[in-house]
This record gives C-alpha cells, structure tokens and sequence, in this order.
C-alpha cells in the first residue's frame, strides 16, 4: 500500500498532500494547497477521494490539513 495519499488531494503543482482548510469549512468551500496556494477543489469533492483511498477505515490521519498514513 501506498504511504501517501494522491489523485485529487495531492497538488500537481507542488507534488504534496497539504491542505488549507478553514475551521468553517463547507461542502462547496473551495480548498487550496498549504504550500503553493492552488485550489485543489470543493472540500466534498476532496472528502470523498480521502475516504475512498483508505482516510475513513483509520488508514490514514489527517492534521491540520496534512495527511498521514499510521503507522
């Protein structure tokens, strides 16, 4: 398995799985990369790539808008 997450959650500007989420987040709020600032997309829409690549089965942890995999 892989240790990193990727498809929409990893930026193809900058190559990393940073998020900038704001604490009032939203279905439709947009998303950027903490590192390089480029919208990644809608928080639903990066939600369910998380969960669907292991996020909501305890594979991965996310904090503060970086993302893990456990160890």
């Amino acid at each position: 398995m892989n240790k990193r997450l990727d498809h929409k959650l990893e930026c193809p500007t900058c190559g990393t799985i940073y998020l900038r989420i704001p604490d009032d987040v939203q279905d439709h709020t947009l998303i950027q990369c903490s590192s390089c600032d480029r919208v990644l997309g809608k928080w639903r829409e990066l939600e369910i790539d998380f969960h669907s690549q292991g996020g909501g089965s305890g594979v991965f942890e996310m904090h503060e808008g970086q993302i893990i995999r456990k160890e």
